[in-house]
């Protein structure tokens, strides 16, 4: 399923997609259906946009495909992450974005 938030997490259009099919190999394809011009009042391209991804999907491929295609993203590192230590705050990344 796709599906396009505004900032305020109101869902302005959504999408389901054929299942059994390899995730990674459809981001692209869900990307770009989903920013398709609509003839509600939805503006996509007057707004910065964030695609929201799992581990599953965001392979070193689809994270370029998003780079080049201009957008932003929020995904689940696939690398095995350190040991975090219980109890206290702990900052695992600060900085830019990787790759």
């Amino acid at each position: 399923m796709g599906i396009v938030l505004d900032e305020d997490g109101f869902a302005k259009t959504s999408k389901v997609f054929p299942g059994n099919v390899s995730e990674p190999s459809t981001l692209e394809a869900v990307v770009d259906e989903m920013l398709l011009p609509r003839p509600r009042q939805l503006r996509l391209a007057e707004r910065k946009l964030t695609v929201v991804i799992d581990a599953g999907i965001a392979t070193e491929a689809n994270l370029e495909i998003l780079r080049a295609k201009g957008l932003d993203y929020v995904c689940v590192d696939r690398r095995r992450v350190q040991d975090v230590p219980e109890g206290e705050p702990h900052v695992v990344h600060d900085g830019p974005l990787l790759g």
